[in-house]
């Protein structure tokens, strides 16, 4: 539950209280998002906005990560109007562990209040981590109905780092048709803090630029509320971004091994995308050994293992080596850290 304050162009600012039920369900390569928002303003004004949207990546191809995504947005008034934007998108993603780019188009039909228009975009982007930040960036050019093209250019920064959560994002719009319209430019912030496990105090302001696909104004906002969540996602993957791009995540690997014989056995990691994965320790005498693919994020090797407790890293994609995730930790002479494998 949040207080509200809006102020759409060329009106007065006004402050209601607004109640924003939302699902998500997120796995390394799918997401799905369902929710809405219901404002209650003075003088029995309300409004109701809606979102779905589901996401999926296709197996590999030619080192490429297709992506097929779709949306639905629909939002309705207290005078009986509403507006509605269906869409559907096509992505190809190339990603190398921390970084990745990403090239497709997205289409489909939006009601502004009055009649239907048809959209298409051409969009490319990417994105990079660094320590507990992501930075993206998409660039897209988008037809509307007969009359309208425009090309956008959108940045964001999300950051997480134990209980505070920080998304800070800016966009511009050039008009290519009509050549004679302004130049738009839009930005904001919003940041979270964690009392609890499934608490959060919120905070977001700034502001958006006109939606003329659904017949929306521009306008600036500023919120302070509550959030109860049954869980928190994992830094990375987050559906209510404000750039419509999904990232895969880091992933939570958990290894498993499985005795074949005397001293050797067979090491299976789960939950880690990427295209190469490697590990070494001091069962492999620190030299890297690659693992085989087996799909949907999961490796394996037979190697020769004895009892005990071992120290190990995990490299993706040629990125850093690193410790395996699910992994206690330990850090060692020379200042790094390394994975404690318990072998029984």
């Amino acid at each position: 539950m949040t207080g509200t304050r809006i102020a759409y162009d060329e009106s007065s600012a006004v402050t209601g209280l607004s109640v924003a039920p939302r699902f998500q369900f997120v796995r390394p390569w799918q997401s799905l998002s369902m929710g809405g928002t219901v404002t209650r303003f003075p003088d029995d004004v309300w409004s109701i906005q809606g979102h779905f949207a589901g996401s999926t990546f296709l197996p590999a191809l030619v080192g490429l990560h297709p992506e097929v995504s779709v949306r639905m947005l629909g939002t309705r008034h207290e005078d009986g109007g509403g507006s509605s934007d269906l869409a559907g998108a096509l992505r190809f993603h190339w990603i190398r562990g921390t970084r990745g780019f990403w090239a497709g188009a997205n289409g489909g039909r939006a009601w502004d209040g009055q009649a239907w228009h048809g959209t298409v975009a051409a969009e490319a982007g990417g994105w990079t981590r660094s320590g507990p930040g992501t930075l993206s960036l998409a660039l897209s050019g988008t037809r509307l109905g007969s009359g309208l093209r425009f090309a956008e250019s959108e940045a964001a920064y999300r950051v997480e780092r134990g209980a505070l959560e920080l998304v800070a994002y800016g966009g511009f719009r050039h008009w290519l048709r009509p050549g004679d319209a302004d130049a738009e430019g839009w930005g904001g912030a919003s940041v979270a803090w964690w009392i609890g496990k499934q608490l959060a105090l919120t905070a977001t302001g700034g502001a958006y630029p006109a939606d003329y696909a659904q017949g929306l104004p521009s306008g600036a906002y500023g919120s302070v509320g509550l959030r109860l969540a049954t869980g928190r996602l994992t830094r990375g993957r987050q559906a209510s971004e404000p750039l419509d791009l999904i990232i895969p995540p880091p992933g939570t690997a958990r290894i498993t091994l499985d005795r074949l014989a005397e001293g050797t056995a067979r090491l299976v990691l789960n939950g880690v995308p990427g295209f190469r994965v490697e590990i070494m320790g001091d069962f492999t005498l620190w030299e890297p050994i690659p693992l085989a693919p087996l799909g949907g994020g999961r490796w394996s090797t037979v190697l020769p293992i004895s009892e005990g407790i071992h120290r190990m890293n995990l490299r993706v994609d040629g990125g850093e080596w690193r410790v395996p995730p699910g992994l206690p930790s330990s850090d060692d002479e020379f200042g790094g850290s390394a994975g404690l494998l318990v072998v029984e």
